[in-house]
């Protein structure tokens, strides 16, 4: 009497995963003629033929049966990769199941790049700082991997590696501080951060991130702005101030002092809690003034 195989299915959940990083199998298998077979052993083999992992069949429904929830590892390096899922055990050719192929895919680890406290207003031809942080999607060690500062014209103005210090409150972000050197005249770039490949055990993905260089002429006079409550005339802290493109922030006594290139501006203060005042100002010498705020009125206890 010919007897008809049953069949063999692999989901893989999820269907990509970085590389080096786990994966789960649920395998689901149909005997014939609905046959219950609980116990039967299923052989994960790798693209190179190499036993991943055995599992046994270990639940029935009536008609199928099933093993889930099957952690494999996926390899070091990214691709897709042709497995195979093989009933019974190893030379065993009498398994009533067919053995079926199936596909793991391992992409390369994703970085993401961030770039800050970049000054929002540089004096041509001076230094300014930057800091970079980079993390990994799986979490890898980024301490040694090169960082470089590339300027609008594709020149790199600096280099340095990250620590091994994570930024503090982060999960992660490894960081580096820079020093750079800016445009010797008054105007706006792109420049880049970007990771220097390197060799390493997992392949991550090449990233760069964008930042502007906004460069101004030297600064001439000093603007101090006080911002105010204007019915009790309290001082207000934390305030935004920003006179394009300088900007500052208010100090415990209210105060933000801004070094800034004579001309013609519209100061800007804003805050939590209070209406955003303007003003405008020719600065031809050093200025002192009082920017009174309106407060918000309190949400009402209905909304």
């Amino acid at each position: 009497m010919e007897i008809t195989l049953g069949s063999c299915d692999v989901v893989v959940l999820p269907e990509e995963v970085d590389a080096g990083g786990e994966t789960t199998l649920n395998i689901e298998v149909t005997g014939p003629e609905g046959e219950d077979l609980r116990g039967l052993p299923i052989r994960i083999t790798d693209h190179a033929g190499a036993l991943v992992e055995t599992i046994s069949i270990d639940r029935f429904d009536g008609q199928v049966n099933r093993a889930t929830n099957i952690t494999v590892r996926v390899p070091d390096a990214p691709g897709s990769y042709t497995w195979q899922a093989t009933p019974g055990e190893e030379g065993d050719d009498s398994a009533p199941v067919e053995p079926v192929s199936f596909t793991v895919t391992a992409k390369a680890h994703a970085t993401r790049l961030l770039v800050w406290d970049v000054p929002t207003a540089i004096e041509a031809g001076r230094r300014f700082g930057a800091k970079v942080g980079v993390k990994c999607s799986s979490g890898c060690d980024m301490t040694g991997r090169g960082i470089e500062i590339v300027d609008a014209g594709g020149a790199v103005q600096a280099s340095d590696t990250l620590s091994g210090d994570l930024w503090p409150g982060s999960d992660g972000l490894y960081r580096a501080e820079f020093d750079l050197p800016a445009p010797d005249k008054a105007e706006q770039q792109q420049w880049q951060a970007r990771v220097v490949p390197a060799e390493g055990r997992y392949h991550h993905e090449a990233t760069t991130s964008a930042f502007n260089v906004r460069t101004v002429p030297p600064a001439e006079y000093t603007v101090r702005i006080e911002a105010v409550d204007r019915e009790t005339e309290a001082p207000l802290p934390n305030m935004s101030v920003v006179m394009h493109p300088y900007r500052a922030m208010t100090d415990a006594e209210g105060v933000a002092t801004l070094a800034v290139a004579g001309g013609s501006y519209t100061a800007f203060v804003s805050g939590r809690g209070y209406y955003p005042a303007r003003r405008e100002m020719d600065v031809e010498e050093d200025i002192t003034t009082r920017a009174p705020l309106d407060a918000e009125p309190p949400p009402s206890k209905d909304l």
